[in-house]
């Protein structure tokens, strides 16, 4: 074990590597297990670093923007990648103009 690791943290690893990976983009039921993926700490300047783990995930790459919410149910942070949320808009966009254009049809 590394010095200054514990042993809780090396089992919270393996029992993290044991599990199935994960697309929390795709898999309709996912649980808090599923989803966590680490601790992070914050540094003196409010920096974190994104788990590498959560960046192979996500698909994040070194100059990615993201834009960061507070959580509407408490103290947490989101992030979410600057493009699939613009990808989701443009969906939901063309998703309200078809139903749009079947609602003129009936």
């Amino acid at each position: 074990m590394a010095k200054g690791q514990s042993a809780r943290a090396g089992s919270t690893r393996k029992a993290r590597e044991a599990r199935p990976e994960v697309d929390p983009g795709t898999h309709p039921r996912l649980t808090m297990e599923d989803l966590f993926r680490g601790a992070v700490t914050v540094g003196e300047r409010g920096q974190v670093v994104i788990p590498a783990e959560v960046r192979r995930v996500v698909g994040l790459s070194p100059g990615d923007k993201l834009l960061v919410f507070c959580h509407p149910n408490g103290p947490g942070v989101m992030m979410v990648k600057l493009h699939a949320l613009h990808e989701a808009t443009q969906f939901m966009q063309r998703t309200i103009e078809e139903l749009e254009a079947q609602s003129e049809e009936t």
